[in-house]
């Protein structure tokens, strides 16, 4: 799971573009740690404890002192935001054969994008509102 400073960055200045979303068990969110006074990226658990596994964890009920700010989209989830690829036509799924044609045209993009969750955030980005990333901001493409 891609929780790098760039990341984190694309992913807060698209949760208002993405909309809304209501936290779930395993969803990635950055947090506001009020106690230590910090940014945090947590995993949020459906158990009383996952032991660490996914990473750092508010367990259900221990979300005193913690303000969510934004989910850290899983790969999973981005591709989600894209139904009408996922659909399969034949031995490729369309989502795959688009995606690998998006990855493959890097003319859009002068950034070098270091992970999967940051290639289909851009991805999901492009295809659903026009948008692409500048390093800094998501950008309307004409």
């Amino acid at each position: 799971m891609d929780t790098s400073e760039t990341y984190i960055k694309m992913c807060e200045k698209a949760y208002p573009v993405l909309g809304k979303k209501e936290p779930e068990a395993w969803d990635y969110w950055r947090v506001v740690n009020q106690r230590m006074h910090r940014h945090e990226v947590h995993v949020l658990s459906g158990y009383s404890t996952d032991g660490g596994f996914y990473g750092p964890g508010l367990e259900d009920g221990d979300m005193s002192g913690y303000e969510l700010l934004f989910p850290v989209y899983r790969q999973d989830q981005l591709q989600e935001m894209l139904p009408e690829f996922i659909q399969k036509a034949g031995f490729v799924p369309p989502i795959a054969a688009n995606f690998a044609d998006f990855v493959c045209s890097d003319a859009l993009y002068p950034l070098p994008f270091r992970t999967f969750e940051q290639y289909w955030l851009v991805f999901v980005m492009k295809e659903r509102y026009s948008k692409v990333w500048n390093g800094e901001d998501w950008i309307k493409t004409s």
